[in-house]
């Protein structure tokens, strides 16, 4: 099952296992893609791969979040979409819905509530 043509998808998460599973189902659906597990790769590989997605994690062990990230992307001319995975969406729920009304990340998906598959599905729907 494909949806576009050559869809290419970053996963950014600090976690190697959570990579994998969002890479491998990715793939699933047709799509390229690449890992990053900091901020740093994820602008670097932005820039030189020009993805067409970015999904992202929100809180990183190394402290940094997803959403200083989207910013960066942004700041740095990322024009794709950037999706965002959260283990909690009450504590930053405010900050999100603007994000996504401004316009910096398209849509939020909260860990573990739902199939991977059914995330990925929905977030290429977008595409």
């Amino acid at each position: 099952m494909s949806f576009k043509a050559k869809t290419s998808v970053l996963v950014v998460d600090d976690k190697n296992y959570l990579r994998r599973i969002l890479r491998h189902a990715f793939e699933k659906y047709g799509c390229t893609t690449s890992e990053a597990m900091d901020i740093e790769q994820a602008v670097a590989i932005v820039r030189a791969e020009k993805p067409n997605i970015v999904v992202t994690d929100i809180l990183r062990d190394d402290g940094t979040d997803g959403l200083m990230m989207a910013r960066a992307m942004r700041k740095a001319g990322f024009q794709g979409e950037i999706h965002v995975f959260t283990g909690d969406t009450e504590s930053c729920r405010d900050e999100l819905d603007s994000l996504v009304e401004e316009g910096v990340i398209q849509s939020y998906r909260l860990k573990g509530v739902t199939d991977v598959y059914t995330v990925v599905r929905s977030i290429m729907q977008f595409n």
